[in-house]
């Protein structure tokens, strides 16, 4: 989040400024939940108090403002006011300052140390003509209810109150009474600086010098600061009296520090806060999206899946005037895991059971592009220990059922979130062999695509159980028995259940008429290397094929008898196609 307070808090916080008196409204989020649960969030909010009362605290001296750099004023003649200053300055917000239960927007200040209230024509009675000093001598002290000439100005805050007299200019007195309001709504500070004036009656005396002082009022806390960097006093006049402290407007009630309700007190680098003390302000507070009101109270739980900002809106009305402050937070929720659907793992077996899966067969199927780094996976037989992490399947490589519904696991490692996915085991006892008829004709040079079965996805193989699977352009050799298998819908081949293949022996319908059979010859057989063919009449050409009907070798004879170097091909079984006049005969061969 950023917020727009953040900076002039850290320019004053680099001033030396405590943060307890800015205002400032904060969200943070307090639960998260993973995709499609709720999550809360709260905002804080400083306490104010009503100014119905007031503390009085010694806080550390480090004035945050200058003593020279503020609006400089006519405040330069002994004994004057000034004209009416607007606490907002140069902003076009007012600014409303409470004070013990009324609220103020503008002051007077004074020479002599004195911001008042009481404005002519604002508030009645309010003390707008210049007041002699001179007559508050010992009567003065805060609270004090009796007549204002012998009084510290009510409805004022003193800070500090004495008999200064910025019309003197020396080696040591360099005058300067200025104000300005720092910052931005709502925490505002109005500032008045009383700077390196002489005290009257002792304008000469060097040893009492110049006094410097500092008043601020801070906006929506309501609270005051007094920095004093030097107060010497002047015992020649008014008994050297000075006085920190506030008075409400009746002077019924006032505030000072311990030693500082006037007298002849000396201070370098002190500083002191007055703190409302009232009861607290209890605040309405409003939460929005876009700009659409959601809820209300300190906490907001919502269950939103969309990435989403929520304002929170702190509103106190205090002293006939409200001061709103707002944050924002921008929710983005923790994304549901892509996890892909597992696959039903098909176990085809007419055995008896129980049966062995390998679970994790749907490891890479469940991740779907997952990193398998950053997310664990594991398997269990029920819903509630897939949602709790409980009964975990310790060996899901060869996991042994009769069949149930699995539920795994996918969580991510960084959030700690989830989901779950389900998937079958099933058996199938898997389909019967083909049928056709067992015994079957070909014409020379027909494959195994010409042998004729019924049944789905025939497969064909060299032996009853295992063997080689036959591609079905495979030459046909005569006299040769070959096996079908057919596969069904759940993806069970015949062949897995217990040697449920279907025979079929296949005999050439030419080699009893027209191939003389005890006039051809093919030998050695096994053979390791050469192999020879031999036939009465001339042999046209001779072809290897192996068991997948690739042809693997291709010699031309022209002569009754010829040889064949073989050791280049590897051991196994082979075909012999023989071509003679126009007829062909195959045979099988065996290779060493």
């Amino acid at each position: 989040m950023i917020k727009n307070y953040f900076l002039l808090l850290s320019l004053l916080l680099v001033s030396g400024i405590s943060n307890g008196q800015w205002l400032a409204a904060d969200i943070f989020q307090t639960s998260q939940g993973c995709y499609g649960e709720c999550n809360s969030f709260e905002v804080n909010y400083p306490t104010i108090k009503e100014t119905t009362s007031y503390t009085v605290s010694s806080i550390t001296y480090n004035p945050p403002f200058g003593a020279t750099s503020g609006t400089a004023t006519q405040l330069n003649l002994d004994d004057r006011w000034s004209d009416v200053i607007d606490l907002k300055g140069i902003s076009a917000q007012d600014f409303n300052f409470c004070f013990y239960g009324q609220n103020y927007s503008k002051v007077l200040v004074s020479t002599n140390g004195v911001i008042t209230f009481s404005i002519a024509g604002v508030t009645t009675g309010g003390l707008y003509t210049p007041n002699s000093f001179s007559t508050w001598v010992n009567s003065g002290a805060v609270p004090y209810a009796g007549p204002s000439a012998n009084a510290p100005f009510k409805n004022s805050i003193n800070g500090v109150f004495q008999d200064l007299n910025p019309a003197v200019s020396n080696a040591f007195a360099t005058p300067n009474i200025n104000y300005y309001t720092a910052g931005a709504f709502p925490n505002r500070v109005f500032v008045l600086n009383l700077a390196n004036s002489a005290q009257y009656g002792c304008s000469s005396d060097a040893a009492v010098g110049a006094q410097t002082s500092q008043i601020l009022l801070y906006e929506g806390s309501n609270i005051i600061e007094v920095h004093v960097q030097r107060r010497v006093p002047c015992t020649t006049w008014a008994n050297g009296n000075g006085l920190i402290g506030i008075q409400n407007e009746a002077g019924s009630q006032g505030v000072t520090p311990s030693g500082r309700n006037g007298g002849t007190w000396s201070a370098t680098n002190e500083a002191w806060r007055f703190t409302p003390a009232g009861n607290d302000v209890v605040p309405t507070i409003t939460w929005l999206k876009s700009g659409n009101v959601i809820g209300s109270g300190a906490i907001l739980n919502t269950c939103d899946t969309n990435q989403e900002i929520y304002t929170a809106q702190v509103s106190f009305a205090n002293c006939s005037s409200t001061t709103v402050l707002s944050d924002t937070y921008t929710f983005t929720p923790i994304p549901e895991i892509n996890a892909g659907q597992p696959n039903v793992l098909t176990l085809c077996s007419s055995a008896p059971q129980p049966y062995t899966f390998d679970l994790t067969q749907n490891t890479p199927v469940v991740l779907n592009g997952l990193d398998p780094q950053l997310h664990a996976i594991s398997y269990h037989a029920s819903l509630n220990d897939a949602q709790n992490g409980t009964g975990v399947i310790t060996n899901p490589q060869n996991f042994v059922s009769t069949g149930q519904t699995i539920y795994v696991k996918i969580e991510d490692l960084i959030t700690a979130c989830y989901t779950v996915k389900s998937f079958d085991l099933a058996i199938v006892s898997g389909p019967s062999a083909p049928t056709g008829n067992p015994v079957q004709t070909f014409s020379n040079g027909e494959t195994l695509a010409n042998v004729e079965v019924t049944g789905d996805n025939i497969q064909w193989y060299s032996d009853a159980q295992g063997g080689t699977l036959l591609s079905s352009s495979t030459l046909l050799v005569n006299g040769t028995t070959y096996y079908a298998s057919q596969t069904d819908l759940n993806g069970c081949e015949s062949r897995n259940t217990t040697s449920n293949r279907f025979a079929v022996t296949v005999y050439d319908v030419l080699s009893n008429n027209e191939w003389n059979n005890n006039l051809f010859s093919v030998y050695p057989n096994p053979v390791k290397d050469m192999l020879n063919i031999s036939y009465a009449s001339e042999i046209t050409s001779v072809e290897i094929f192996n068991m997948i009907g690739q042809r693997v070798a291709l010699k031309s004879i022209g002569s009754t008898h010829g040889e064949m170097n073989i050791s280049n091909l590897t051991a196994g079984t082979y075909i012999v196609k023989v071509t003679s006049e126009g007829l062909t005969k195959s045979i099988k061969i065996v290779k060493e």
